[in-house]
């Protein structure tokens, strides 16, 4: 068994340029947004999507302490990231 990934931050940048944060790989206390100025709607939507399936894929196997569960994630949402 891997070592358990939740207490540790957690960082990715999506394909149109988003910036995604969190304090906690298990998403305890939230996920911080950060998008780059006039991105579309659509964009960002594909990006949280695409975060989404990297911590699915690359970090949900590793969390062992529990996981709320995708629906859960808070989202705090920031723009004018140039």
């Amino acid at each position: 068994m891997s070592e358990s990934m939740n207490a540790k931050t957690f960082s990715h940048t999506s394909t149109h340029g988003t910036l995604f944060s969190a304090q906690r790989c298990d998403f305890k206390g939230g996920v911080t947004v950060l998008v780059i100025a006039d991105t579309p709607v659509k964009n960002v939507v594909s990006d949280i999507a695409e975060m989404i399936g990297y911590h699915a894929v690359a970090i949900r196997p590793d969390l062992h302490e529990g996981f709320s569960g995708y629906d859960c994630i808070e989202f705090t949402i920031f723009g004018s990231r140039n």
